[in-house]
């Protein structure tokens, strides 16, 4: 005897982020976890880009305005990764330097003014950087880090606004004690801000 089971449509309800991950939420209770690198746009988007999604038709698809992005559920439970061109990719990174790219030194300036600043980390966690005159300090309930150099803040920056570069391996500390994914937890927030804020900066 044999059994011929045949998967129903299956729509996406809602959707979430960790810091390296997309996790959608099925209708028929599952829970598809995609890492955000096969997907560049989304990778390089803010998190406020990220969390602005619309569901297509009854959740075949999800769209993402700000980014200009389109995912099918069918694509994502296939395993599908982005099948953007290099060229199409880096027109769109152009596009975006254009829109952000405010200069880091005036970006230092207002941060320098704020003196302190909270922000929160992709999974929510409470994060404070202090700036001083060379330097900013992170810390974290029960977590206090290294202080991160205004010059290597700085090479980030770039890599970040100008060369659109996000993934953890370019954002390496000077002492190479710390690991990559915890950098790119402490800027992306930070970056994130000056993005939002920049017709204050500028």
């Amino acid at each position: 005897m044999s059994t011929l089971v045949t998967e129903h449509d299956v729509f996406a309800e809602s959707i979430r982020f960790s810091e390296d991950s997309m996790i959608v939420h099925l209708d028929d209770g599952r829970e598809l976890s995609v890492p955000l690198a096969w997907y560049p746009r989304l990778l390089n988007g803010t998190r406020q880009e990220r969390e602005k999604y619309e569901l297509i038709g009854d959740g075949e698809g999800i769209h993402w305005p700000d980014l200009d992005e389109d995912i099918s559920v069918e694509g994502l439970l296939a395993g599908k990764r982005s099948a953007e061109t290099d060229t199409s990719l880096a027109r769109w990174f152009e596009k975006r330097k254009k829109e952000t790219a405010i200069p880091f030194d005036d970006a230092w300036t207002w941060l320098a003014s704020k003196s302190q600043i909270r922000l929160k980390t992709a999974t929510g966690k409470p994060l404070m950087a202090t700036v001083t005159a060379n330097s900013i300090q992170f810390t974290s309930p029960g977590d206090q880090m290294r202080p991160v150099s205004k010059f290597r803040l700085q090479k980030w920056y770039r890599l970040w606004f100008l060369e659109g570069r996000r993934e953890n391996k370019h954002f390496r500390n000077e002492s190479g004690e710390e690991s990559e994914a915890k950098n790119v937890r402490l800027v992306r927030p930070l970056f994130e801000l000056i993005a939002r804020k920049q017709g204050e900066i500028a």
